[in-house]
C-alpha cells in the first residue's frame, strides 16, 4: 500500500505556481535528462523554505525541489526513501550529487587539494561540533553551509523532536548523525580566512572569525546553537 499511497502525495515546489501542488509522477515528467533523484527540502514554513540558501545550486541547475512543510512529512521520508526507481534526496544533507563534467570533477579535486590544510585546521578548531568540514561543490552566495550528516536527521527533524512533549536532550541526541560544514572556496570570506591561516595559524582573531562563521551557518540552515 505504500506505493499506492505515495501516488496521492502532493507538494508545492520551486517550479509550481502559488497555491499549486505536484505529485511524484508529475515531478518525474519534469526531470532533467539523466536525473535519478527526487529532491526535497523540509522546514517549518513555505515562506522560510523559499528563502533557503540550500536551494541556490538547484535553481542554478534548473532542478526542481519539493517543499515539505508538515511535521508528518519528516516521518514519511524516513520510510519512503524512494519512489519508482528514483531516490528521495534531502538537499539539506551531505552527499547530494550532480551531473558534473569531467572538467568540473577535476577542478573540484584540485581545489580540495589546495584547501586540504585549511580544512584540517578548521575541523580541529570546531572539534565535536561537526563530524566533518569539507570544500563544497555547491554554488552558493554564502561562505559556508551547515548540513546534516548523510545518515543523520535534518535540522527540521531536530526541531520537531525538541518540540515534542517530555522531550529530553538524550532522546533526540540518539538521532543525531552529526553535522557537516561545507565551505565555499570561491567566496571572499573563505579566501580571506584561508590566507590568514596560511599567514599565522595561531591567530586568535582568525579562530574567532571562523567560529562566528560556523555559528552563522548554523542559524541560516535551521540548527540551534549549542
Amino acid at each position: 500500500n505504500r506505493s499506492r499511497l505515495a501516488k496521492l502525495l502532493r507538494y508545492p515546489s520551486t517550479k509550481t505556481d502559488e497555491g499549486d501542488l505536484i505529485g511524484f509522477d508529475g515531478y518525474i515528467t519534469r526531470m532533467k535528462p539523466g536525473q535519478k533523484q527526487i529532491y526535497y527540502v523540509s522546514g517549518e514554513s513555505l515562506e522560510a523554505l523559499k528563502k533557503s540558501f540550500l536551494l541556490e545550486e538547484f535553481k542554478a541547475r534548473d532542478l526542481e525541489v519539493l517543499y515539505l512543510t508538515d511535521p508528518i512529512d519528516e516521518y514519511m521520508v524516513q520510510h519512503l526513501t524512494d519512489y519508482e526507481d528514483y531516490k528521495l534526496t534531502n538537499v539539506a544533507k551531505e552527499g547530494v550529487t550532480f551531473d558534473e563534467t569531467e572538467e568540473e570533477k577535476e577542478h573540484i579535486k584540485e581545489v580540495k587539494k589546495q584547501f586540504e590544510d585549511f580544512i584540517k585546521w578548521y575541523k580541529e578548531l570546531l572539534g565535536s561540533k561537526v563530524d566533518r568540514v569539507h570544500v563544497s561543490h555547491r554554488r552558493s552566495s554564502q561562505p559556508a553551509l551547515l548540513l546534516s550528516g548523510q545518515y543523520g536527521v535534518s535540522a527540521n527533524m531536530m526541531r520537531i523532536l525538541k518540540a515534542q512533549a517530555l522531550a529530553r536532550d538524550k532522546d533526540y541526541d540518539l538521532y543525531h548523525g552529526g553535522k557537516v560544514l561545507e565551505v565555499n572556496p570561491v567566496h571572499p570570506v573563505i579566501k580571506s580566512l584561508k590566507a590568514r591561516y596560511e599567514a599565522d595559524a595561531d591567530d586568535e582573531e582568525l579562530a574567532r572569525l571562523a567560529e562566528l562563521l560556523f555559528e552563522t551557518a548554523s542559524i541560516q540552515t535551521g540548527f540551534e546553537l549549542s
